[in-house]
């Protein structure tokens, strides 16, 4: 096998045991996307969208909301890659995107512009896509059913100003919060033009779903 094909099982075998949300599915589709954007970002280098396909299967491996650790993640894709026999300066490239693609990395900046490589840019927005639109409004009602989160409460405000840490610990949370607090965020943090131009579109998708949906929570349609 390939390093592709490796990679594809071992990623398999990794999310075996997530909810829907940040299954193998969710990883399929960040995949595919990824090699759009790379294809619209004019990335002709075979090594390069190498790591930019590896970058997007191996993102989720053993990520915090799961693991508990920031740095699980970081070192099982290490870990494999090495063992695969992977060159190590691609591998580190790989590793990297893996290390700084969430959403609570990027918090650390506090808005502040980080200069960051392409490959990270391209996967960092097809990974962000996959929480927008249709398919990002289901993941988050799965993935907020998985940890007992109620769908909607009037009584909870969203913090849409929080820190890192209180983004990463949040409990007493709903699943129409998670809009305000980062999904209606994102279309505003893409990094490739056309990531930007399908979060537009998926991000006003969005918008007409929350406002049918509270309308419907209180009879009003």
């Amino acid at each position: 096998m390939n390093i592709i094909e490796q990679t594809v099982q071992y990623v398999k075998d990794s999310l075996s045991s997530n909810d829907a949300s940040h299954d193998y599915a969710h990883i399929e589709r960040v995949y595919k996307m990824a090699i759009k954007i790379a294809h619209d970002e004019s990335v002709e280098s075979e090594l390069d969208l190498e790591v930019i396909k590896l970058g997007a299967l191996l993102h989720d491996v053993h990520d915090y909301k799961y693991s508990g650790s920031e740095t699980a993640g970081p070192e099982a894709v290490q870990k494999f890659l090495n063992e695969a026999g992977y060159p190590s300066n691609l591998t580190d490239r790989v590793v990297y995107i893996v290390k700084n693609i969430s959403y609570s990395k990027e918090m650390e900046s506090n808005g502040n512009h980080v200069e960051t490589p392409l490959e990270l840019r391209i996967v960092q927005d097809a990974d962000r896509l996959d929480a927008l639109g249709a398919i990002g409004i289901g993941r988050t009602m799965v993935f907020s059913g998985s940890k007992g989160r109620p769908m909607y409460d009037p009584n909870i405000k969203p913090n849409i100003n929080m820190s890192k840490k209180e983004y990463m610990d949040k409990k007493n949370d709903t699943a129409i919060n998670h809009f305000y607090e980062k999904l209606f965020k994102l279309k505003d943090l893409m990094k490739t033009e056309s990531g930007r131009r399908i979060a537009q579109k998926r991000h006003e998708f969005m918008e007409l779903y929350v406002d049918h949906f509270k309308k419907e929570w209180e009879a009003e349609i």
